[in-house]
């Protein structure tokens, strides 16, 4: 909220909320690779639940350059084999990361 009557972060639907005093308050909203909103004059009554829909504009985001060099890093060396691990069909199934790839079949 403009004023610094607070901050909060969304949840994954975009949805957000704030206990206020009765009144009149603005809210600024930001979000990477949108443009900043400002909404002003928000009433809020006593005791109210108060909706607000903010649609955000896209705005391009200029990212410094990134370079990736190859490396032999995460590969595995000989004296690395006695630590590998076998897993079995259900084992791969029973994890929740790995249980809907084909991995598993």
């Amino acid at each position: 909220m403009a004023g610094r009557l607070g901050q909060t972060h969304t949840d994954a639907a975009g949805r957000f909320a704030f206990t206020l005093s009765p009144g009149s308050h603005d809210l600024s909203v930001q979000a990477i690779g949108f443009r900043p909103r400002l909404l002003q004059g928000i009433q809020v009554g006593s005791g109210d639940t108060t909706p607000v829909t903010v649609v955000m504009e896209p705005a391009p985001v200029r990212l410094r350059e990134i370079v990736v060099t190859p490396s032999t890093f995460g590969i595995l060396q000989p004296e690395d084999l006695s630590r590998v691990q076998t897993l079995t069909r259900e084992q791969v199934r029973s994890q929740p990361h790995f249980g809907r790839t084909s991995i598993a079949r």
